[in-house]
């Protein structure tokens, strides 16, 4: 019948959103026929798709050579301020004990080598951290934005 063939398509459709695959969905969307677009449900399964294409994203890469150029500043591009200022924080302490014992004792500085391997450490966690939770931020916007989505469907095939 029209009606369960309106269904399949509408879950079809659904199937992209739900596989993130936004401008794939939409383009689904209005390739309908002018029947299963004029449907309430399928104009708003539409609307998703477009949104989906707008949700905010931020960019990994960036993250990382902001936290490479400055520690700490991928993660408040992140939308974690306090591990950024943690960051900033452990790597400046670190550094400056290790120029303190570099300065001191020269070459030979355990402290120095201690410190400043810890320091290094951290640099390196700090840049791969950030890019991290850059990638939870997207996962979380995605996941929030697909929540939505799945609670309007509800709505429509109860």
């Amino acid at each position: 019948s029209d009606e369960k063939r309106l269904k399949l398509a509408q879950l079809k459709g659904l199937n992209y959103l739900y596989q993130k695959n936004w401008q794939k969905a939409e383009d689904y969307f209005r390739s309908l026929n002018e029947k299963a677009a004029q449907s309430p449900l399928t104009a708003v399964l539409k609307a998703f798709a477009e949104e989906g294409k707008r949700l905010p994203r931020k960019s990994l890469f960036l993250a990382g050579v902001m936290s490479a150029v400055i520690p700490g500043t991928g993660r408040f591009y992140a939308g974690r301020a306090s591990d950024g200022l943690l960051s900033l924080l452990t790597i400046a302490v670190t550094g400056w004990q290790a120029y303190e014992g570099f300065h001191k004792d020269g070459v030979h500085s355990v402290k120095g080598w201690i410190y400043g391997s810890l320091g290094a450490f951290f640099y390196l966690g700090n840049i791969y951290g950030s890019v991290a939770a850059v990638r939870i931020f997207n996962e979380q916007s995605e996941r929030k934005f697909l929540e939505r989505v799945g609670v309007s469907v509800n709505v429509f095939f109860q």
